[in-house]
Parts: structure tokens; sequence; C-alpha cells
């Protein structure tokens, strides 16, 4: 969230530490507001020592994930009640979550006004080309023309579905749906993924994803390691689509990348910022295939990728904008709650 800070004008200063030991040290030097805890990793006993050495500190843990993904993590939702109820704001980057831990908290005789909506920040480029973009798709939208040109077609089709191998992020039934899609199109796929960044528990599913296109010669899996996000950013750029089609997500930094170089993305209606047109049902392969062609099809002009653009700027407009009264509501003595996007 520095770069929210950075581009509201507040001052801020990022951190990293080694251990929950190493907060005290850190806030006494720099003497901030607000400390702002990026996910959890501070065991919320240790809050009641920080809470005493700084108590005009506004502490703050982000949460990154809707329940059903936390539930993955083991103890984390126990924690996250406990940060609640010791005073301690969670900002979580979903209304869906922000509501189930306001109604835990209610339950647990905790102020639900300590737990906050303050969703997630990009960094979109800032490229002369990328504004005169967005600028078209915003007047093209305004006034209803499609703006569809038909795609080059070349004998390969590259879709990337990077990110960390998990049971909620629907690789196998997205793996499916790019074969059939590929298939419609007459192309061989490239189906490109992370393959050394396997959680919770999910090997069976990159063993099923091995053994799918061990089926399907013709179509081809790659595994690319984990890399530096600037590394990742460039073989992201060179993909022809990418696809997030999860069961459970709050963001999704990998679709942005993607849109914010120019390649198409198909998404579930898990990620906010972009409009149906551009979502599947990941529970439906062949709904996924269907759209998968669709945009595919339509991509040619640029304007679609121009239109995913203005809407991850738009969501990141919002975000700013609720980080700064959040921040600045704090600052002047108000306590606001923000249930959730307007």
């Amino acid at each position: 969230m520095a770069y929210a800070l950075d581009d509201s004008g507040i001052q801020n200063k990022l951190v990293h530490v080694i251990d929950n030991n190493c907060i005290d040290r850190e806030v006494t030097q720099y003497r901030p507001t607000h400390v702002i805890i990026e996910a959890f990793w501070v065991v919320p006993e240790k809050f009641d020592v920080l809470m005493k050495l700084h108590p005009n500190v506004k502490w703050i843990v982000r949460n990154h994930s809707k329940s059903d993904f936390l539930s993955h993590e083991g103890g984390m939702v126990g924690w996250a009640i406990d940060y609640v109820a010791k005073g301690v704001i969670l900002a979580c980057n979903s209304p869906e979550a922000t509501q189930d831990f306001k109604r835990l908290a209610v339950m647990s005789n905790a102020d639900p006004r300590n737990v906050v909506y303050l969703p997630n920040y990009y960094r979109a480029p800032r490229s002369e080309h990328s504004y005169c973009a967005v600028v078209w798709a915003k007047f093209m939208r305004a006034f209803g023309f499609p703006g569809h040109a038909p795609r080059l077609i070349l004998p390969e089709l590259n879709i990337g579905c990077f990110g960390a191998i998990r049971p909620l992020k629907n690789h196998l039934h997205q793996a499916m749906a790019a074969i059939q899609a590929a298939e419609d199109l007459g192309l061989k796929l490239k189906f490109w993924i992370n393959g050394n960044r396997v959680e919770g528990k999910a090997e069976p599913i990159l063993k099923s994803l091995q053994q799918l296109f061990k089926r399907y010669p013709q179509h081809e899996l790659i595994e690319l390691s984990w890399m530096k996000h600037d590394e990742f950013v460039k073989i992201t750029g060179n993909m022809d689509m990418l696809m997030q089609v999860s069961n459970s997500e709050t963001f999704n930094i990998v679709a942005a990348d993607a849109v914010a170089q120019g390649v198409p993305v198909l998404v579930s209606d898990e990620i906010p910022w972009l409009d149906p047109e551009y979502q599947a049902n990941p529970n439906d392969v062949h709904d996924i295939a269907r759209r998968l062609v669709r945009i595919w099809r339509g991509s040619g002009s640029g304007y679609l990728q121009a239109d995913q653009l203005y809407q991850l700027k738009a969501y990141v407009h919002r975000s700013r904008e609720l980080w700064y009264n959040f921040l600045h509501g704090h600052e002047h003595g108000h306590y606001t709650s923000y249930p959730g996007p307007r």
C-alpha cells in the first residue's frame, strides 16, 4: 500500500522486519501515526505489548483473503478475531470478508467498527500510450461503440494461468477450457503456469494438469519457476491471453499485471474490478472456453485491452480515495467504518 500512500501525498516508510520483536524498534525510530501490518504474521498477544508502548499509534492488520481462502491458513481466522477484540483494526480487501468479520466481532462483543474495508491499490502504468488508450476506451464506453475487430490468427495460442497452485485457484478447469478453446480456434495451445509454487496440499492438482496434457500431446503445458516481479511482468506481456477464473479472489495482481501490459484477461466474478463481459463461471468449463474464444476474437482492435485498463484504473482511483479518507479520518479524530464499495 506504500504506492497508494505515496500517490495520495501521505508520508510513509516501508519496512521489512525479521519478526514480531523488530516492530517496536522501527516504530520508535519513525514515530508514525499509523502502523499497517501486511497479512497475518504478528501473534495477537504482541499487540498487548505494542499498544502499551505506543498508545497513540493506530494499529492496522491487512487481511488479503476471503473467508473461504483464509480457512486454508489454519489458525489465521482465530488470529483475525483476536486482533479485533484487542482493538486492532482489521482491514479486509474484500466487502465479503469485511461483513463476515463484522458479524464475528458483534458475536464476540468486540467493536465491529474495528473491521473496515480497504481495497488493494495497484500503480497502473503512466505511459502516454496507456493514458490515451484509457481515454479512448472511456469515450467508446460512453457512446456504446463496440470497437471490436478480428484478431490476427497465429498458429499458437499462448495462455498464461499464473500464480501459486492452490485448491481454490481452479487451474484444472481453466486448463480444460483452454484446450477446448484452442481446438475451436484450430490452434496449438501453450498453457503457462508456475509449476514450482504448490501450496495448500495442492500437489494432486499439478499432477492432474501434467496428466491432462500428456493425453493431448498436440498441446503443451509449460511450467515456469517462481520469479521476481519485473521478470514475471515481461513473461506476462508475451502472452496472447491470461486466465484467472478462480473460485476465490479479492483483487488478483496477476490479472492486473496482464491488463497493465495490454494482455486481455478472462476472470471470474471473484475479481471485482472487471465487468461481467470479461468474467466466466469457474465451475463451467464450456462457459470458460466460449468466453475465451469471444475475448480472443474481439481483441484485435485493442479496444478490449484499453477497456480493461480503464476499469482497472477506475478501481484503483476508488481504492486510493478510500485509503486517503480512512487515514485522514483517524488523524483528525473521526472513527469511520467502511462496509464496502459504493
